[in-house]
């Protein structure tokens, strides 16, 4: 897929009912949208971090004219339309997720959603933390806190029939100083399992790395809790060695170098690493269908893992 798509330039403003939002930087980009870091100032000149999402797809040959403006041709209009009813429903699953789910471990606070420049922002606020991708663990322990709090908010979506399938570090935000808590945001691609079948897979974007093989493929009838437990295994495989699973990870038999992790330390046990192999050979194995059936499984599993820790180093496997 050839993405010709235009950023917002730095420091371009953004206006809505008297806010400006001052774009930073790019930092990600999907099928549907291009996310911004932003400084948002509000009526009273304060000012805050925020992250900006824009709704530009990727297939309905948009272009981005002089004043910055998206414009779509009337071939493509009604898709257009029709990707930003999507949006708007988007950003209304986020407010009943976090209603329902409460402010702590789950959906990130999304400030509002407005019309610029032909399309439609959704900004979310990020003054209460900093997400996963650039947040540095302190230690193994931490490490395993943090994914076994993802894990058990993925379970809470997966019980009520949920599933996520974008989960990646730049999704987490951390809250600091609250080693157990964090938030969760991102919603694009949440979708109820019943209603899979029928999803697009022109829907289904996927994050290199993170997402699992059915999920790239675009194999509907493979996706499932299977998948979301993929991801965070590769999640917990990033943290661990600073780098994406690869296809030979996911093999059944494959071997891990654990003194590659900047947190490794001769005093590892092998029924710790053993466990370790068992965690990665059943999250990232690229068969589904060998992998755990249940998300309680991959959190009791990091429990395992979290009291194996404790025992060989007091939990911090520094150098």
């Amino acid at each position: 897929m050839i993405d010709n798509r235009t950023k917002l330039p730095e420091n371009y403003l953004l206006r809505n009912k008297g806010v400006s939002y001052q774009i930073i930087d790019e930092i990600g980009r999907g099928v549907n949208n291009i996310v911004y870091n932003a400084l948002c100032y509000d009526r009273d000149g304060i000012k805050h971090l925020a992250r900006v999402k824009e709704l530009y797809p990727v297939y309905y040959q948009i272009e981005r004219g002089k004043e910055f403006n998206l414009r779509c041709n009337e071939i493509n209009r009604k898709k257009f339309e029709e990707s930003v009813i999507r949006f708007e429903k988007t950003y209304e699953k986020n407010v009943i997720f976090r209603n329902k789910y409460g402010v702590i471990n789950s959906a990130i606070n999304m400030t509002g959603i407005f019309k610029a420049n032909g399309t439609e922002y959704v900004v979310m606020n990020l003054d209460e933390g900093e997400d996963y991708q650039s947040y540095k663990d302190e230690g193994l322990t931490e490490t395993l806190i943090h994914v076994k709090v993802i894990a058990s908010m993925i379970a809470k979506y997966h019980e009520d029939g949920y599933l996520h399938l974008d989960i990646k570090p730049e999704n987490v935000l951390i809250i600091p100083g609250l080693v157990a808590h964090l938030c969760i945001f991102d919603f694009d691609s949440v979708c109820k399992m019943s209603e899979l079948q029928s999803k697009n897979i022109i829907d289904l974007s996927f994050s290199e790395g993170f997402s699992a093989p059915e999920k790239v493929q675009g194999n509907i009838s493979k996706i499932g809790p299977g998948t979301d437990i993929y991801s965070i295994g590769a999640l917990l495989f990033f943290k661990l060695f600073n780098r994406k699973p690869t296809i030979e990870d996911g093999r059944y038999a494959a071997k891990f170098n654990y003194q590659e992790m900047p947190f490794y330390n001769k005093t590892l046990g092998s029924s710790f690493l053993k466990k370790f192999d068992e965690f990665f050979h059943k999250t990232l194995v690229i068969s589904p269908i060998l992998r755990w059936n249940t998300m309680e499984q991959v959190i009791d599993s990091i429990d395992e893992l979290l009291i194996l820790s404790d025992q060989n180093s007091n939990g911090y496997l520094g150098a």
